[in-house]
């Protein structure tokens, strides 16, 4: 356990950093922590191997939060612990500070992570076709569209910014595919982006897109 009670912190295989870790992997002079009103960031400084923070790599100094995980190199992580956080029992001193871990701790507690957050993308999406696609509750827009949201449609479909601009998309949908259901067959989550196949299965009976530039009614 390492205490950052200094302004700036460089790791490191080389004897001039505050942190000399002897690993083949790391260069020179590989990162830095930098002290900050609210804690501390993390930068790379040009590293062959580069710096991780929670699996991603950094190519701009990164402000650090309560228990992320640093990985320089090939072989050295670090969890990150605040005060600030402590609340939830991370931290067991009132400096900031940074714990050696194993390698596969890290990246298990990275693959919790992913599977957690796919699982939250996937009962998102779940809840969004079925209230909005199947049971028409064009309400649910104002609770899961940002306002400033834009889309861009298939097949010419013009569709409004916002809320109102989904909502009226899919009204045109149920105006011409009255028995319209979609199904979402597959979801692939990586860090925040989710990739979604989708079936819409529905009988024609009204008009549906009579031009690529036909304007929507909200």
């Amino acid at each position: 356990m390492i205490d950052l009670d200094q302004d700036e912190v460089t790791l490191g295989r080389e004897p001039g950093n505050v942190l000399t870790i002897d690993d083949k992997a790391l260069s020179r002079f590989h990162a830095r922590l930098v002290k900050t009103a609210t804690g501390y960031t993390v930068a790379d400084l040009g590293s062959k191997n580069g710096t991780f923070v929670n699996g991603t790599a950094i190519v701009a100094p990164r402000a650090l939060l309560n228990g992320d995980q640093i990985s320089i190199g090939e072989n050295v992580s670090l969890e990150y612990r605040s005060p600030l956080g402590a609340s939830n029992g991370t931290s067991s001193s009132n400096k900031d500070e940074t714990v050696l871990l194993p390698r596969r701790a890290v990246q298990d507690e990275l693959n919790k992570a992913g599977k957690a957050h796919a699982e939250e993308h996937r009962a998102l999406f779940s809840r969004w076709f079925e209230e909005l696609w199947n049971k028409k509750n064009y309400a649910i827009t104002k609770e899961l569209v940002a306002d400033e949201f834009v889309a861009h449609g298939a097949g010419g479909q013009d569709i409004k910014q916002g809320p109102d601009g989904v909502a009226g998309m899919v009204k045109i949908w149920h105006q011409a595919f009255p028995d319209g259901h979609m199904t979402m067959d597959d979801i692939t989550t990586e860090g925040e982006m989710s990739a979604i196949r989708m079936t819409f299965r529905g009988t024609q009976t009204g008009e549906f897109l009579r031009c690529a530039g036909q304007q929507q009614e909200g």
